[in-house]
Order: structure tokens, then C-alpha cells, then sequence
């Protein structure tokens, strides 16, 4: 999101430099922030909790980066916690002064929170893929095929193109298949996966709401 350059340094030149150690955190969740930390050195995890108990890693974040830029730019609380994987430095930059500095360089302020949460949103939705079961990230992939087709094309779709798409073998893709199976969602030809009723496969692929 950030580089080396003449617009960076000007950035951090606005700044306190801040130490921080391993396990730190950076930046709490769910608050409003008065500064945000251009990191500078150092390893950082964005992490969420998730409503079942426990916590996720959104993303790893390394030099250049701004962290809570987000919540700056939007005015809102902060989308996730930033805790130090490593030790590192960072500068504290208020949230006036890093408003300014997207003014100074020419940068409309509402056109960078449209980036920074796209980029929120993509992370997020890479994390709900990692911790899906696979039957229900396969449910939503061949719902999303239902939808693109209509009677009386034949929705179907090859097996060995599903596990390819979601990198498994053929049997760990059965044992998901199977599950959707029994729900009435799907028919399994022989090499064929055939769509047999929406409706199912839409509950089938409803993600729980864990965030």
C-alpha cells in the first residue's frame, strides 16, 4: 500500500519515533484512535476474535505500513487488533497530521478509505477461506455456478477442476462432496458433480458469523 519515497519519508519526518517488543500491542480493536503508527521496522499481525471464542490472523504486515489508517481515513473504530510479532520501531503520526499529509500529496481522502477497505474486505474474505470447512467453501462455489446458469443448461461441474480449484486430492474432495450429498444439494455422477437443488446448496453454503 506504501513505498520508499519522497512521500513516505515526509510522512514519518511528522512523527515520534516509538520502540515497541514481541507481543505488543500496537494498536487495540474497536477503538478510535487519536494516532496512527507508520511502522518502520519490525513484523506486525492484524488480528481479529471471532464470535466463538478464540482469535484469527487477518494479515501480516511489514515496513512501509500504516497501521490504523483505516479507522483514520473512514473516522470510525478500528477494524482489528495489530500486535508485534518482532521487535521493531514505528512512528506515531496524529490522525490530523496523516489526513493532511493525503491532502498535501494530492491523494482525496474518501478515494484512499474505498482502497484501504477493499483491501480490508479481500483480507477478510481470505481469512473466512481458511477457516470454512471445505464443504461449505465448495457449497459456495457451486452455488455461485448455479447462478450463472439457468434450465436448461446442465449445471455440472467436473470433479478434478473442484479439487484443483480448492488444492486437494480426490479424496479429501469426496468426503465434502459426500456431506453436500446427503443434504440433497448435489447428485454424484461419475465424474461429474451435478447441481440437483439451489435451495439446498445456498443453506449449504451459508458461512457462520463468526466476525
Amino acid at each position: 500500500m506504501y513505498s520508499f519515497d519522497e512521500q513516505w519519508l515526509g510522512l514519518v519526518s511528522q512523527g515520534r519515533k516509538h520502540h515497541f517488543f514481541e507481543g505488543e500491542v500496537l494498536i487495540p480493536w474497536a477503538v478510535e484512535l487519536d494516532e496512527v503508527l507508520a511502522l518502520t521496522n519490525g513484523l506486525v499481525n492484524a488480528v481479529i476474535d471471532l464470535k466463538s471464542g478464540g482469535e484469527q490472523v487477518l494479515a501480516c504486515r511489514k515496513p512501509p505500513w500504516v497501521l490504523g489508517d483505516l479507522s483514520a481515513v473512514e473516522g470510525g473504530v478500528t477494524s482489528a487488533r495489530v500486535v508485534a510479532v518482532t521487535r521493531g520501531t514505528a512512528v506515531r503520526i496524529s490522525v490530523r497530521e496523516f489526513n493532511a499529509s493525503l491532502v498535501r500529496n494530492g491523494i482525496p481522502p474518501q478515494a484512499h478509505a474505498r482502497a484501504l477497505r477493499w483491501g480490508y474486505d479481500l483480507d477478510l474474505r481470505h481469512l473466512k477461506d481458511r477457516i470454512l470447512p471445505l464443504h461449505t467453501r465448495v457449497a459456495v462455489f457451486l452455488s455461485q455456478v448455479a447462478g450463472e446458469t439457468n434450465p436448461p443448461a446442465l449445471r455440472e461441474c467436473p470433479r478434478d477442476v473442484l479439487a484443483g480449484f480448492f488444492h486437494v486430492d480426490r479424496r479429501t474432495l469426496q468426503k465434502a462432496l459426500k456431506r453436500l450429498k446427503e443434504t440433497g444439494a448435489i447428485a454424484l455422477g461419475r465424474e461429474q458433480v451435478l447441481i440437483k437443488d439451489k435451495r439446498a446448496l445456498h443453506v449449504a453454503a451459508a458461512e457462520p458469523d463468526e466476525f
